[in-house]
């Protein structure tokens, strides 16, 4: 069996006295120029490992699918609507910034969608510890977290205006799928340190209240761009780069992956490397919203990968090391529930493909995966050891299963876990309050006012009227919710900014889509799988067409949107992979 008594994948292989054939460079994608992983540039051991040199035929493609888009000039005229939607959501605030967050809304945005994904159920000693009061009141019950203590990794904001704080809010499962919010605890910057709250906040109808749930927000919208989506980006290109490198084109698994790899090095590579990405090393462009910036923002990047550990002591189960798992995200929310009915159709379709893989243990296919894996799973942790794929009589049923589970995993991820986060972002943007930047200071405890910061009050001093004249009816009063009729919580200036931002890098615009993306299989058997996969996508769409509508989550299907049009394709659909 593999792995039995052999200290590595090459000693294995040594011992076998196979004949192979030999290859030759044109049998690979990039002959001798394969794309290659690389120690990344800013924390060698506390950032994913990079693809800095990007072949060049996918650098040309990207000009002519994304770089083209960008610099087109139907979406150039849409970038100049950016100012007519920071007025109308500065006028729908009440001239605030951000609308209220009902506590109703807060629950649905922490539980329901896009941020279901940090719903966490574990309690970690430090969480017992400072809601220790509030457990005692209900020691029965069901406790999770959603932890946004990642923003102390935050040390300097944009200026002095700009105002961050870590926070955990703590639920309680009242019944199968359904949360209470119980607390929030909260921290401060005091000129060192961040500093706690003198106690958690309880839901209450105070300025503490409101003003932390805008900070839990913040937070949640910060991890989501810089921690967890950044694990839907990055990990994968060490597949993607070993895969064109390693497997020759003929073989199954290449010609599987192939449509769901496309862009995606050049894509990530911006995002990274990039001098006009958001997280840019050097520079700040109006587009970026986030509350840091430069290689302070990019702190952010290490809590996906080396996980807590990197900045603190102690554990935080919210943030674990990065590693690979199998099967689509297990969250207890209808964000979940459709990216678990998604998987279903992939795995069946790749479960198909990697059957038509050849009967001899010993043939060049399974040595090329077994080799496959071994280089992978020396770079991604969690991934499979070439070991786990013996494909003799006794292993084989298992080691099928575990290929087409990883496979279909990595489609998954790049198609539907993408484009269903993109979708989630996009809407929240222009439906919801996105708070990246408050320009009001967090409390420091449960009856603290928020009150606009003197520096803030005077660039609006005077403004106030001609706000309630330009933006709102004139009969309408403004409606601030502090005493003083003085809370400001953003500048106009930064709704401008996540619009940008939105328009630029989270509405989608897919190149290709996953429901008709082409595979250059040659095995007709393969092709046929093809077709079957097609229908049962276009079956998943059809039964999930209400969720899809209700949720606003992407189509998998373009007809079931009721429009087949290019437009809504690029902006609405699950595409085939990470384009964008």
């Amino acid at each position: 069996m593999p792995g039995d008594g052999y200290a590595s994948f090459l000693e294995y292989l040594t011992q076998q006295h196979l004949s192979l054939a030999g290859y030759d460079p044109g049998d690979f994608l990039y002959g001798h120029n394969g794309p290659c992983p690389q120690i990344a540039r800013d924390h060698p051991f506390g950032q994913v490992p990079e693809i800095l040199d990007i072949p060049e035929q996918e650098t040309i493609e990207w000009d002519k699918h994304v770089r083209s888009y960008y610099r087109s000039e139907g979406f150039m005229l849409e970038l100049g609507e950016a100012r007519i939607w920071r007025r109308r959501r500065w006028a729908e605030s009440g001239g605030h910034g951000y609308a209220e967050v009902p506590d109703a809304m807060f629950l649905e945005l922490m539980t329901e969608g896009l941020y279901s994904k940090f719903l966490c159920h574990t309690l970690d000693a430090q969480d017992r510890a400072r809601f220790a009061a509030i457990l005692q009141e209900d020691p029965g019950a069901d406790y999770w977290k959603s932890d946004y203590s990642c923003m102390a990794a935050i040390r300097k904001t944009r200026d002095a205006e700009n105002y961050v704080a870590p926070t955990v809010v703590l639920m309680k499962q009242t019944a199968s799928r359904k949360f209470e919010v119980v607390a929030i605890d909260l921290r401060y910057w005091d000129g060192n340190d961040y500093e706690y709250i003198d106690a958690p906040l309880k839901p209450a109808n105070t300025d503490a209240w409101r003003l932390a749930k805008y900070f839990v927000l913040q937070g949640a919208i910060h991890r989501i761009n810089l921690i967890d989506h950044g694990k839907v980006h990055f990990p994968c290109d060490v597949v993607n780069a070993i895969t064109k490198t390693a497997l020759p084109t003929r073989h199954l698994v290449h010609q599987l992956l192939m449509p769901h790899f496309f862009l995606t090095l050049p894509v990530n590579n911006a995002v990274l490397e990039g001098e006009k990405s958001l997280i840019s090393r050097n520079g700040t462009y109006p587009y970026s919203p986030f509350a840091a910036e430069k290689r302070e923002v990019r702190r952010l990047l290490s809590l996906g990968w080396y996980g807590w550990r990197y900045y603190w002591s102690g554990d935080n189960a919210s943030y674990p090391p990065y590693s690979f798992t199998v099967g689509p995200p297990d969250l207890p929310s209808v964000y979940g529930d459709y990216m678990k009915t998604c998987y279903a159709p992939i795995y069946e379709f790749v479960r198909e493909i990697v059957e038509l893989l050849p009967d001899k243990a010993t043939a060049a296919d399974w040595i090329e995966i077994q080799s496959w894996a071994a280089q992978i799973s020396g770079w991604l942790p969690g991934f499979p050891e070439w070991s786990e794929f013996n494909f003799d009589d006794a292993g084989r049923e298992k080691s099928l299963d575990t290929l087409a589970k990883v496979l279909a995993t990595i489609i998954h991820n790049a198609a539907v876990v993408h484009s269903c986060d993109h979708a989630s972002l996009h809407w929240m943007i222009q439906n919801r309050p996105v708070p990246f930047i408050l320009r009001v200071p967090p409390p420091h405890n449960a009856t603290d006012k928020a009150v606009i910061s003197d520096t803030l009050k005077q660039s609006f001093d005077g403004l106030f009227d001609f706000i309630s004249k330009t933006f709102l009816d004139s009969e309408t009063p403004m409606k601030p919710w502090t005493t003083g009729h003085e809370t400001i919580l953003c500048h106009p200036e930064d709704l401008e900014s996540t619009c940008w931002a939105d328009l630029l890098f989270y509405r989608a615009h897919n190149t290709t889509l996953l429901i008709d993306c082409e595979y250059e299989f040659k095995d007709d058997k393969a092709k046929a799988a093809v077709v079957r996969f097609r229908e049962a996508l276009a079956f998943v769409s059809d039964a999930q067409k209400e969720l899809v509508k209700d949720y606003h989550l992407p189509w998998i299907n373009p007809a079931d949107g009721g429009d087949v049009s290019d437009k809504f394709k690029k902006r609405h659909c699950i595409g085939a992979g990470i384009q964008y």
